[in-house]
């Protein structure tokens, strides 16, 4: 596997609250990030139910996943672009209004509400692809209202690797 700057990392359900998200978003993965540093260790920026943090791509190995690259791909000036941009992405913190709010659109057909400054592991992959020129879903409504599912179904994307699981 051959990975590069801004592949995004979609991630399988392995607790009972990332099985959950899975059910509500019709979805396999539960989970999204994006790689800051493809070698000699893999590198992602990552935000957990805390802080987004840079972390190796392995802690996810137990759970498996599947990677997924812009089909026409980064040039090299835009991944460097990216890993600046990953910088000033750290430390955020994460948005729990956000993801709740993603069952009142479930079940009441509601707008998400969207705090500009803290982000969901989806919406944090979005925004960085956004911020270089790429709309990752262009039919949302609101910038960032993105899922796991939706980045796995955008046709600006491939997935170039198959079923991790170790």
């Amino acid at each position: 596997m051959n990975l590069e700057v801004g592949d995004i990392v979609l991630v399988k359900p392995k607790s009972l609250l990332s099985r959950i998200i899975c059910k509500f978003t019709n979805s396999k993965y539960s989970h999204a990030c994006i790689v800051y540093s493809s070698s000699p260790t893999p590198l992602i920026l990552d935000i957990d139910y805390n802080m987004s943090k840079i972390r190796r791509l392995d802690y996810y190995n137990e759970r498996g996943y599947d990677i997924f690259r812009l089909r026409e791909g980064l040039s090299e000036d835009e991944k460097i672009a990216l890993q600046v941009l990953i910088l000033n992405y750290l430390d955020k913190e994460y948005d729990y209004k956000q993801l709740l709010s993603y069952l009142r659109k479930l079940f009441f057909h509601k707008d998400i509400i969207n705090n500009p400054k803290k982000f969901i592991c989806s919406e944090l992959v979005f925004q960085l692809y956004y911020e270089l020129g790429y709309n990752l879903n262009p039919s949302a409504k609101i910038l960032g209202d993105i899922t796991p599912h939706d980045i796995s179904n955008s046709t600006m994307l491939t997935k170039i690797k198959m079923e991790v699981d170790f």
